[in-house]
């Protein structure tokens, strides 16, 4: 981890979260994900895919994969295959909504290698030359022609309103009063969402209560009304009704497949 919170506070600027590589990651099921920070992905061997929307994405040798933050995907993978990626945030704003496919460079490759070569094993290897020629690779493939960015910089009131849904999103108030507490109207923090999002303020927060509940039904026991109280739905029947619209599976059906995947789980 090297800034776990940190935000970028102009465009010209990247953030690095977290680098990560796994020689052999066998198990890659993580349903319902939705991350605070983009994403990017390099498998040298294909075996992995995600599901975004109603699009299957594989992760394979020849392309990066990029993940926009906030944006609710559905990694799926159980072969030992060698796996990298980093967490950031750019200070730049899509023109249109991801994921990102890029087909990959020999240079951007070159450099993957040589960051993946500096890990001695899980979160252990030089961290000062991961983090540098980290930072290289995502100057390289944020600068590429391929990707359509607006001029327009982040917003700061939103990384605070983003930051303070997903802390407290068990009990928020309405995005009225959430516009409020930010200094802005409602109609203006609904458009600073859909400019950065692309998505309303309440779609957004149904993402995070989705992806906490799918958490707790692949993780206990819980009863649904025990997870819609957790999580900040208002009973069983909401939540289960959000979670199908947005999954595509009722709760029920998900917590029955993540079970079933972990029981196939193998040690490599």
């Amino acid at each position: 981890m090297y800034s776990p919170l940190g935000a970028p506070p102009t465009k010209d600027q990247i953030v690095i979260h977290e680098v990560g590589y796994l020689a052999r990651n066998y198990w890659w099921v993580f349903p319902n994900t939705v991350s605070p920070f983009w994403r990017l992905y390099y498998n040298s061997r294909s075996g992995h895919k995600m599901v975004i929307g109603d699009r299957e994405v594989e992760l394979e040798p020849g392309h990066l994969v990029i993940i926009p933050d906030h944006v609710l995907f559905h990694p799926y993978g159980t072969e030992a295959v060698p796996h990298f990626w980093i967490a950031f945030s750019p200070g730049l704003l899509l023109a249109k909504p991801g994921p990102l496919l890029l087909p990959v460079s020999p240079e951007e490759r070159g450099l993957v290698e040589r960051i993946c070569g500096k890990f001695t094993g899980p979160a252990e290897g030089d961290r000062f030359a991961i983090y540098h020629q980290s930072a290289a690779l995502l100057h390289l493939v944020v600068s590429r022609e391929e990707i359509g960015w607006n001029d327009a910089e982040r917003s700061p009131v939103l990384v605070k309103v983003t930051d303070y849904i997903a802390r407290n999103f068990v009990s928020l108030p309405d995005v009225p009063v959430l516009a409020k507490m930010a200094g802005v109207s409602a109609r203006t923090l609904s458009a600073m969402f859909q400019r950065e999002y692309h998505v309303s303020p309440t779609r957004f927060i149904a993402r995070v209560r989705t992806s906490e509940a799918a958490k707790l039904l692949a993780e206990t026991s819980l009863s649904l009304d025990e997870i819609a109280e957790k999580t900040g739905f208002p009973n069983r029947y909401y939540l289960t009704r959000v979670f199908t619209k947005l999954t595509g599976k009722s709760p029920a059906r998900f917590r029955k497949e993540s079970h079933a995947a972990a029981m196939g789980k193998e040690e490599p």
